[in-house]
């Protein structure tokens, strides 16, 4: 683990677990771990995500003990580019590597002419020669056989080049690209708000010191990044790996690994699990509603002063309230977990820092994703043109809530990105918080 001051280090996204300790994180994560690990917890993040002092040959162990055979990597741009011990990118290329547009967008110019990490360049280029017209048989069979192979025979074959968006459903990976986008998108608007106010453009440090009132260190530092990098061919890129990452795992059933060198990636990652499980869990309450149409739901008159307000036109909203632990029903009685995990890296590869984060999703999640395509953005059918909005709160004695709300949402247009009112308000209005015991446990 590694350690500053004889305490362990972490990265912004990962103190905000170490320090609130969410329930949804309760058991060790199989990185690092000393004995087999024990059951996660149904949709949960695995483990408390510090920086592990790790050697090169340490991480090819950890990814081949932790990781299933079968899983795909996504790499970014750095990491294509940064060096590692060839014998790492040997076990890479025993698994599926998948570059998406946007990585092979930014790639090219190395690809090219490299000038570091120039085998790597290499396998790239002699891969993308062969194209995605090899039969994926052909691809498994050169891998498999790679023992009485030179590795120039069979490590291209290893690289795979999908279409935006993967198998996944391309209208539920648009509408998961807008949500995280926004965030980047923040950080425009609010210099342009203050340009409004004073007349002039603010100055990096003042925008910082603003974005840090707003949204706290977490969402300023991918608010500010959006506001450099706005308008840039590649703007999109990070968010773009990290959908496709996580969708292809939901589609496929097969674990997925983001290799990153970027806390960005990291934080986006997080921020995404959050929209998913959130939508997961009105989708799963619509088809439950839908199959027991008696069940009660009730009035609930929206108070026009509350800062959701103007995201809905009914205001007077049909609902249930419930305590958490019992919203349980509402979810699907059989599942099958996979992996979703980002390995960021940091420092350098003599002496690397790694932070492992995985989070569990699970296969009956397409079933949202089909439903988010073919709707548009909604996560349920079974309203008509309305949406579901779930929140957390307290009951009369206490205990922790769950409620379920019936809504006819509007619509907002940020730089050029159709997304809810609700979700703009969220953004603006972010708090480092992930939803406690929204979730139930396996």
């Amino acid at each position: 683990m590694g350690m500053k001051n004889g305490k362990p280090s972490y990265t912004a996204t990962s103190r905000y677990f170490a320090n609130s300790r969410p329930v949804e994180v309760e058991v060790r994560t199989r990185f690092e771990a000393p004995q087999p690990r024990r059951r996660a917890m149904r949709l949960s993040f695995d483990g408390v995500h510090e920086r592990y002092n790790w050697t090169e040959g340490r991480l090819k162990s950890e990814l081949d003990r932790a990781v299933p055979a079968d899983s795909i990597l996504f790499p970014d741009t750095g990491f294509m580019k940064t060096e590692l011990d060839w014998k790492l990118w040997e076990a890479f290329c025993q698994r599926r590597i998948e570059l998406v547009p946007a990585v092979i967008g930014e790639l090219q110019p190395w690809v090219n002419e490299p000038w570091r990490n120039k085998y790597v360049a290499w396998m790239v280029q002699k891969s993308l020669s062969l194209g995605n017209d090899v039969d994926e048989k052909i691809r498994e069979l050169r891998i498999n056989s790679r023992i009485g192979l030179q590795p120039a025979e069979w490590q291209p074959y290893a690289f795979v080049f999908p279409k935006a968006g993967g198998s996944s459903p391309i209208g539920a990976y648009q509408h998961y690209l807008d949500l995280i986008v926004l965030r980047k998108l923040f950080g425009k608007h609010v210099a342009d708000e203050m340009k409004s106010r004073s007349g002039a453009v603010p100055t990096s440090s003042q925008l910082k010191n603003e974005l840090n009132k707003l949204v706290g260190d977490r969402g300023a530092q991918i608010a500010f990044k959006g506001w450099e990098k706005f308008g840039a061919m590649n703007f999109t890129a990070d968010e773009e790996l990290v959908v496709q990452a996580v969708l292809t795992a939901i589609v496929t059933g097969r674990d997925t690994v983001i290799l990153t060198w970027d806390t960005d990636l990291q934080e986006q990652f997080v921020r995404l699990m959050y929209h998913l499980c959130a939508d997961y869990s009105c989708w799963a309450f619509g088809e439950y509603y839908a199959a027991h149409p008696e069940m009660p739901l009730f009035d609930l008159a929206v108070d026009e002063s509350l800062f959701f307000a103007s995201s809905m036109t009914n205001k007077n909203l049909k609902h249930v309230k419930m305590p958490t632990r019992d919203s349980d029903i509402f979810w699907p009685t059989t599942w099958t977990p996979v992996g979703c995990h980002c390995l960021l890296l940091g420092n350098h590869r003599k002496e690397l820092k790694v932070t492992p984060t995985t989070f569990y999703a699970e296969r009956e999640m397409h079933h949202l994703l089909e439903v988010i395509h073919k709707t548009g953005g909604r996560n349920s059918e079974r309203f008509g043109e309305s949406n579901i909005i779930v929140g957390s709160g307290k009951m009369d004695d206490g205990r922790s809530s769950t409620m379920y709300c019936i809504a006819d949402e509007t619509y907002t247009e940020i730089y050029g990105r159709k997304v809810t009112t609700l979700n703009w308000i969220m953004t603006r209005l972010y708090r480092e918080t992930m939803r406690r015991k929204l979730f139930p446990v396996a």
